[in-house]
Formats: structure tokens, C-alpha cells, sequence
């Protein structure tokens, strides 16, 4: 937004575009932003938008029973998604 340029790793941009293809998505912002989420005991982050839900539920191995605008992920699954895209994610 503000003019800076972001380098994605074109890997990881393959990782996106196939999963994408394979959930009927077509559009998606970049990076996927990874909110910290204090209203929860426990270290808990927040996906928002129903194209990144289904990315990041699908390089996670966790598929979706139904398209969701909202995912919920604990320290593991950040951690193991930072490993699989650490240029295609952002954590706030």
C-alpha cells in the first residue's frame, strides 16, 4: 500500500497459484497476514479471507469441511507454516 516493493519466493508463489486452483479461488492478497490474537489463553494467531483460509488449510493438511472467512491456528501450525512459505506469510 504504501509503495514498498516485497519479494515472494517464486517457489512458494507456485505452492500458492496450485492450491488455489485446487480450491475453485482465483485472487488472494500477499503476503497471507498472521494476526496474534490475545483474546485467547493460549498463543493463538488469525487468518482472515476465505481465499487465504483455504491456502493456508490446505499447505497446513487440513482441509476444509466448508469455505471459512476466518482461521484460527495455534504456535505449531504457525510455526510449521513459516517453515513451508516464510516470504508468502507475515506475522502482526
Amino acid at each position: 500500500r504504501d509503495g514498498h516493493s516485497y519479494g515472494i519466493d517464486a517457489a512458494e508463489l507456485a505452492l500458492v497459484r496450485e492450491t488455489l486452483q485446487k480450491a475453485d479461488h482465483y485472487d488472494i492478497r500477499l503476503p497471507i497476514v498472521l494476526v496474534a490474537d490475545a483474546g485467547h489463553e493460549q498463543s493463538t494467531w488469525r487468518v482472515e479471507g476465505p481465499e487465504e483460509c483455504a491456502v493456508v488449510s490446505a499447505v497446513l493438511g487440513r482441509p476444509e469441511r466448508e469455505p471459512r472467512d476466518r482461521l484460527f491456528l495455534y504456535a505449531p501450525h504457525v510455526a510449521e507454516l513459516r517453515r513451508k512459505l516464510p516470504t508468502a506469510t507475515t506475522c502482526m
